[in-house]
């Protein structure tokens, strides 16, 4: 019994002095909110801003405001009004706030100072504040301390009613709803890709030909050697810009320029894109190009495509020859302005119609006089309306062949063409 009459008076202490705690507790907060009201009061201070794009890229958005607390936004009981003082090219830039915690929306294209000047309620000790702030662009929120110049920067936005509306202008913040402006996502895909893009292969100036270095070769009569011809073309094979390129990376383009009397074989399995300019007297060979092949101001050039491509564009070039292999596939050729532009498609597989059973037995496929394994085209050049065609190779089994038509950018993707032989 005594025991638990010890047990029962511990517990009724530690009650009393629970209670007494928390009478002490609500006196101090009542104390507290009468001093918020005593003149001789003095609250920290914090002057900041929020950040985001504006709705032209070439702006952004800031909302300055006042508070008591660098962690959340806090109204100030003490102020009575706030004049931000703007740079002056802001259409009327002295502009005052009344009411607590003094938002001022502006837009701008970079950080400046702000002059800033807060008045304070009557009866407190301090009448007003004058003092500056330097705009922030860094982060979400920038809050700076008036007493010690101290800033403390936010990653997120702060969680007040007030900003509901200013978190629909910030373009980071889009994924939160869920929605994303189209272009945007274009055009941040488009600079990520560029920036993944290598740097093009370039080959620039190679101009002694092989037949020129033999004959030179063979003038100068190195010791009086009776040298053999099966030397000479090894060494001139050597000697002269004939390339094989195999680490040409998919998404990367070859360029050659202002070379003569050159053999290029690229025997990397893909490569994106293939430009011969201001060229003579060239052999290119390749397996396969993603996107294009270009030649341009070029004359007494052989391209010879030992896989796929599908586009070639022949502008102001004279005496070229393009060899394709026929994948069942529509192959695209324009020529422009080039008056000698010759098409050779090869490997050609006949094959009769799916729905025509009865003939398939009687088609002898190995007659090439009938049908051919390899057709050859020359673009026409007529001055003066038809220097620009469209010419195409249709893959069709049951008839395949080359079709024709003038060019014109509004209707390159038509399909009215005419047959060529």
């Amino acid at each position: 019994v005594d025991d638990k009459a010890i047990i029962k008076a511990q517990i009724e202490e530690e009650v009393k002095e629970e209670n007494m705690e928390d009478d002490e507790k609500e006196e101090q907060e009542e104390e507290e909110e009468e001093q918020d009201v005593n003149p001789y009061f003095q609250e920290p201070l914090y002057i900041g801003n929020l950040s985001t794009s504006s709705s032209t890229e070439r702006y952004y958005r800031f909302i300055l405001f006042v508070s008591t607390s660098e962690e959340k936004i806090h109204s100030s009981r003490s102020i009575a009004s706030v004049t931000y003082i703007l740079h002056p090219t802001f259409p009327d830039p002295k502009r005052t706030k009344t009411k607590a915690p003094f938002f001022l929306d502006i837009s701008g294209w970079g950080i400046f100072q702000i002059d800033v000047i807060i008045r304070f309620k009557s009866g407190f000790i301090r009448s007003t504040i004058e003092t500056s702030y330097m705009i922030c662009m860094d982060s979400p929120i920038s809050i700076t301390c008036i007493q010690d110049g101290s800033r403390k920067y936010h990653k997120t936005y702060l969680n007040i009613e007030e900003f509901k509306g200013f978190k629909k202008f910030n373009q980071n913040n889009d994924n939160n709803n869920g929605k994303k402006n189209f272009v945007k996502k274009v055009k941040n895909r488009l600079k990520r890709n560029l920036l993944r893009t290598p740097a093009p292969v370039y080959f620039n100036e190679f101009n002694l030909a092989a037949d020129q270095l033999k004959k030179i070769l063979k003038d100068t009569k190195i010791f009086n050697l009776q040298i053999p011809e099966i030397i000479y073309d090894i060494i001139v094979q050597f000697a002269t810009f004939g390339s094989s390129l195999y680490n040409v990376m998919a998404n990367q383009e070859v360029y050659i320029e202002d070379c003569t009397s050159c053999n290029v074989v690229i025997t990397a399995p893909k490569f994106n894109h293939l430009r011969l300019r201001k060229c003579n007297k060239m052999k290119v060979k390749f397996p396969y190009v993603l996107s294009k092949v270009e030649c341009i101001d070029c004359n007494d050039i052989e391209i010879i495509c030992t896989g796929i491509c599908f586009t070639y564009r022949v502008d102001n070039c004279n005496n070229v020859k393009i060899q394709v292999l026929d994948t069942g596939t529509r192959i695209t050729f324009f020529a422009f302005d080039s008056p000698i532009v010759n098409l050779k498609c090869v490997g050609i597989q006949w094959t009769a119609n799916d729905n025509d059973d009865d003939n398939k037995e009687e088609i002898d496929y190995n007659d090439t006089d009938k049908y051919p394994t390899t057709l050859s085209y020359q673009v026409p050049y007529e001055k003066p309306d038809g220097q620009r065609w469209s010419v195409r190779w249709r893959g069709n089994r049951n008839n395949p062949g080359y079709t024709k038509k003038l060019f014109h950018a509004k209707y390159t993707l038509g399909t009215t063409s005419t047959t060529s032989t």
